[in-house]
């Protein structure tokens, strides 16, 4: 290992310590080693993909690790690999956030639809068996689920514009 800064320090401070880690002297620092955790001996294995890291779940950080080759030019020695580091953490939660998001909207959405569907299907095939009292308090109850629908949907919209600024 010839360079780290303070934040893939950081990065390997949040690493749970495995029995798989490997010592790498450090140059120029005799007799400390930076142990290498398997996570990053797995991305030196597998150069230019992305490997998604969890290391703590109490902690709930998310890192991105890509390792690549490097060239030095000639006479500088030998080439070597990079790892970069990045610090998704803010990119999952807002990932989870939408995906709670659309869980409830979809879930909100799905209950007047199915409502909708059902009295629908109810006056289609039974419509002639009902008496014109419950066709009118069916027709009622589908024109209700469907602006509920319609409110829905317009509240949606109106907090797609607020989050765009419009």
């Amino acid at each position: 290992v010839l360079f780290t800064n303070s934040r893939f320090q950081d990065f390997l401070s949040s690493l749970p310590r495995d029995s798989a880690a490997a010592e790498f002297a450090r140059p120029g620092i005799e007799s400390r080693y930076l142990r290498i955790p398997g996570i990053l001996q797995e991305a030196f294995s597998r150069l230019n993909e992305d490997i998604l890291v969890k290391p703590g779940e109490a902690e709930g950080r998310v890192y991105l690790l890509r390792a690549f080759s490097v060239d030095l030019p000639e006479g500088d020695g030998p080439g070597g690999t990079a790892v970069i580091v990045r610090d998704v953490t803010r990119e999952h939660e807002v990932q989870a956030l939408k995906d709670d998001v659309i869980g409830l909207a979809s879930h909100e959405l799905n209950n007047p639809v199915a409502s909708i569907c059902l009295g629908l299907e109810t006056l289609t095939r039974r419509g002639d068996k009902l008496t014109p009292e419950m066709r009118s308090r069916l027709c009622e109850t589908l024109h209700g689920e469907a602006r509920r629908l319609q409110m829905l949907i317009r509240d949606w919209l109106d907090i797609s514009m607020l989050n765009n600024g419009t």
